[in-house]
Order: structure tokens, then sequence, then C-alpha cells
């Protein structure tokens, strides 16, 4: 059987400030395969990896990521729920391209746009991959299905992964009209019974969100799913070690 990867969701974000290079040094420590992360297109044309529309939770101060300069976002700190780690800042996406420089992770970006596409956003996703030469290192996910045919215009090879949180029927067909590669559903009931195998047979990779539980990852582990997104990479990994062996 082939290993599951493990993405470590929004780094190590179980013990660490989600989205924040601290949580991503932890994931790699731990030796996830893969880290996913959340951009957003800032006011001045910046990528902010962070996850929310909105700055309160994280942060504690109020306004939209998109309002905001990267220079601003910068001066917050984001470790409110974490404060061990007080003074974690925001990272900008050239900072984490910066940091797999030293790593051989992989990386799940999702795009976070809730509203109407925005090409200067996917364009800019595009030129900074390109940059960093991490094509072949980095899929795309969203549950902005339109942003991410805005990507594969501009990066046609592009490995990209559909989100969706429902009980949809036969999701494989809708994902390979689109051109995707994956599906990301949700793990509570994105896929019915058989639906793994059926993707799979399809030529579609699976790719379950966001499993904390031990006996539920070692049922996914048994059915063999492709990858295993995660706040808890260092169970995961442990899991996948028993199960899959």
């Amino acid at each position: 059987m082939k290993k599951t990867k493990i993405w470590a969701h929004r780094g190590f974000s179980y013990i660490a400030p989600e989205n924040t290079m601290e949580a991503f040094e932890l994931a790699a420590a731990q030796k996830a395969d893969g880290i996913e992360l959340d951009i957003h297109l800032t006011a001045d044309n910046n990528l902010a990896v962070f996850h929310d529309d909105e700055l309160t939770r994280i942060t504690k101060t109020h306004g939209l990521i998109e309002e905001c300069t990267m220079d601003y976002l910068k001066t917050l700190d984001a470790s409110y729920i974490h404060s061990k780690y007080r003074g974690a800042k925001i990272p900008t996406l050239e900072e984490v391209f910066d940091f797999m420089k030293g790593n051989d992770l992989m990386l799940n970006i999702e795009l976070k746009e809730e509203h109407e596409s925005n090409s200067k956003f996917t364009q800019r996703v595009a030129e900074l991959v390109k940059e960093f030469k991490l094509q072949d290192r980095v899929m795309y996910s969203s549950f902005n299905h339109y942003t991410l045919m805005n990507l594969k215009k501009i990066l046609p090879h592009a490995k990209i992964g559909i989100l969706y949180h429902a009980g949809l029927i036969e999701p494989w067909h809708y994902a390979k009209k689109l051109g995707a590669e994956c599906i990301h559903p949700s793990w509570r009931f994105g896929m019915m019974k058989d639906g793994i195998k059926e993707a799979q047979k399809e030529g579609l990779e699976v790719n379950l969100w966001t499993v904390d539980d031990e006996e539920v990852m070692k049922r996914l582990f048994a059915e063999g799913i492709d990858g295993l997104i995660t706040n808890r990479p260092d169970l995961a990994i442990k899991t996948r070690e028993e199960i899959q062996k």
C-alpha cells in the first residue's frame, strides 16, 4: 500500500500559532510530508499567509486583511491563541518559499477568495511560484473553484484540488470536468461509501481535511487515502506507521 501523505494543517497548529513560521518549522521537524496554508491578497498586492478574512480571532485587532498593507500586518501579533509564542508574525508567501529552500516539504496553498475572483491574486501567486522555481512542489486548493480555474489559465500544469464540505454525488466527475487532479472533501461526510476508491479509480487523489482523531486516522489510513490534512502531524505520523507498515 502506498503511504498516505501527512499535510500539517496551517503548520503544526495544535501547539503553535496557525499559519506562522513557528508552526511551519515545527511541522518540518515532525517530518510531515507537506504543509497546508492559506493566503490572501493584501491591499498593496502582497500575499499574506493567514486564514480568516477578518483579523480579530488571531490578532485581537479589527479589520479585513484585504484592506491592510503587508507593512501594517507585520506590526500585529499572530500568537493570541498560543501565548507561548508571543510576537509571532503573519508571514508573506515569499518567506514560506524561502523556508522551503532548506527542506523537501510539499506545499498545499489554499487560495482564500470568498467573493469575486481577482486576476491580480492568481497572477501574483503564479509569478512567485515561478520565481522560486517551486512548480513541482506546490498544489493549490480552494472553495472558490472559479479561482482555481483562473489559476489553471496562467499555470496550465498546476495541480489543483477542489475543496468542498458537502455530500456530493460522484464528485470525481465534476473534478475531472474542471481539470482537477485532486479532491479535498471534509472527512465528516464529504466522501460516502466507496467514494475514496471510486475517485482513485478515476485517477484522482483524495486528500481529506481536517482529521485530528486517532481512530478516524486509523480508518482512513486503512482505506488508503492519498493525503490526510491534520493539526496533529505528530499523531498522524505515528498512527500511519502502525497501519501502513
